[in-house]
């Protein structure tokens, strides 16, 4: 349904359990990182769209398991960027090798979720949400029309990144 008043319809989804604990490091400008170390991620998701079947832009009940399922994704692990021109790295024997800024890093294949993301940044992680958030709303919720979603990462309280796309 499309409302012709000039009105809009958002939701926003902020619940306790949308969460992810992991580990990280940041690459600076000249190559240099930081040490490993880790954050209680917070996500909250908004999305705006028309009014559907049902009168609403989506099922809450449809929407929860999907921004539930991309944090367990990266949940309990060391987040490391795919796309880093400072980093190398190599997969073998179970581990994953991390060189190229400072010293290296030798973890356990199963504690390490490579996104193909430059840089394990606030904003690197929403923007890398809203591609999975995007792909899984299709699956579950294909007959929704969404004109934009809105993901914020919340790295500690007070400190967050948010990354908008306006969908097509």
């Amino acid at each position: 349904m499309t409302i012709s008043d000039g009105s809009a319809w958002a939701v926003r989804l902020y619940k306790q359990d949308f969460r992810f604990d992991a580990g990280h490091f940041l690459v600076f400008a000249d190559g240099t990182r930081e040490p490993l170390h880790g954050h209680n991620y917070q996500v909250s998701v908004r999305l705006e769209g028309e009014i559907g079947p049902g009168d609403l832009v989506v099922d809450f009940l449809v929407a929860k398991p999907v921004v539930r399922a991309a944090c367990e994704e990266v949940d309990h692990v060391t987040l490391v960027p795919a796309h880093n021109r400072h980093l190398t790295l190599e997969q073998h024997a179970g581990r994953v090798r991390i060189t190229g800024s400072g010293e290296p890093l030798d973890l356990p294949a199963a504690d390490v979720r490579v996104l193909p993301i430059p840089n394990v940044s606030a904003e690197m992680l929403a923007g890398w949400m809203t591609d999975r958030l995007l792909q899984g709303f299709a699956r579950a919720l294909p007959e929704v029309r969404l004109s934009a979603i809105e993901v914020e990462i919340e790295e500690t309280p007070g400190q967050s990144a948010i990354h908008r796309r306006l969908l097509p």
